[in-house]
């Protein structure tokens, strides 16, 4: 007995679907002869999990984690029996429609962990000697950012007495700046504007800002792994300032594609800064401040889009552009 499975998906805007919104779309499914089920479900299932180990030998611990998203399903079997129901020999087409939470997190991975969404095609068998055949294809999901920053601009400030032999003011340098949007999409450009002074005698190199960002993964005990990242390509430098001068200067980092912030989850977080440094010259320390930024989807409009779209039916009917058939691949276990 074989089953072929293909599923058709709605097209969401940007080929993302958000969380909030909709997956919708049709499964097609054929036998070539006819087979007793139990049932068939389709499901929209969201699930993370992470691991990593530390320490060795005898005192290597291995910590695990794990979260369950979301898990929706319903049967496609119209007349199902209470025990099994034969499914002639044919295909079948079914659409389906879920909504995704909105206070879930993207899809994501790394060295440690990895939060997926996928559509999953069961069919179930009352027979304990027959496996259950699973059939499931991954979809790809970005967050709504749950907002810990406001949308003005916002002023953070900073300063540094150098060591002298006089400990007075005159030795301070006092850095404030001010960032347009705290809030941002990939490929846009974060803003800021510097103002410096310098009261020491000491010359300021020069200003750079550099993006990081920190991951912290979270095992189900509660046990933390957290390491930080500068991101490749996105920083800026400016001119230095003189002894005993006040100086205003614009700088402005591009947010490469491809990061986002990640929220909603209790096994990682991903947060983002941009850190701003004057170059103060040996033997004196630097002068930092770390600015924290959001990077991702800035509301929920789009996810609201989504809901109202066109249901598979009406797509069609509409003669809205298709979607690709795509081959749902088989699990080699039942799950």
């Amino acid at each position: 007995m074989g089953v072929f499975c293909q599923i058709l998906l709605e097209k969401p805007a940007g080929g993302v679907y958000r969380a909030g919104g909709v997956v919708s779309g049709a499964v097609k499914y054929a036998v070539d002869e006819d087979v007793r089920f139990k049932d068939v479900i389709v499901r929209l299932r969201g699930a993370g999990s992470c691991m990593w180990t530390e320490g060795g030998g005898n005192s290597q611990a291995t910590y695990c984690g794990s979260e369950d998203y979301v898990c929706g399903g319903r049967s496609l079997l119209e007349n199902r029996a209470n025990d099994e129901t034969v499914i002639e020999r044919g295909s079948y087409l079914h659409p389906f429609r879920f909504v995704l939470p909105s206070n879930i997190p993207p899809t994501y991975r790394d060295s440690y962990c990895k939060i997926l969404y996928e559509i999953k095609l069961t069919f179930e068998r009352k027979s304990l000697f027959h496996f259950n055949k699973n059939f499931h294809i991954e979809i790809p999901v970005a967050g709504v950012l749950h907002m810990t920053l406001p949308g003005e601009p916002i002023i953070y400030a900073a300063q540094k007495s150098l060591m002298t032999f006089f400990n007075n003011n005159n030795s301070l340098i006092k850095m404030k700046v001010t960032i347009k949007k705290s809030i941002l999409a990939p490929g846009e450009m974060a803003e800021l504007h510097v103002e410096i002074q310098n009261n020491s005698d000491t010359k300021i190199f020069g200003l750079e800002t550099q993006l990081s960002y920190s991951v912290t993964h979270i095992c189900d005990s509660g046990y933390k792994r957290q390491r930080t990242y500068e991101v490749r390509g996105a920083k800026s430098e400016t001119r230095g300032v003189k002894e005993k001068c006040t100086s205003n200067l614009t700088t402005a980092v591009q947010i490469p594609k491809g990061h986002f912030t990640v929220q909603h989850s209790r096994i990682v977080q991903r947060q983002y800064k941009l850190q701003v440094k004057a170059k103060i010259p040996f033997p004196h320390f630097n002068l930092l401040l770390d600015i924290p930024v959001l990077i991702g989807d800035a509301g929920v409009e789009e996810a609201e889009e989504m809901k109202e779209g066109l249901s598979y039916a009406e797509a069609a009917a509409a003669g809205a552009p298709p979607s690709c058939w795509q081959v749902m691949q088989e699990d080699r276990m039942a799950n």
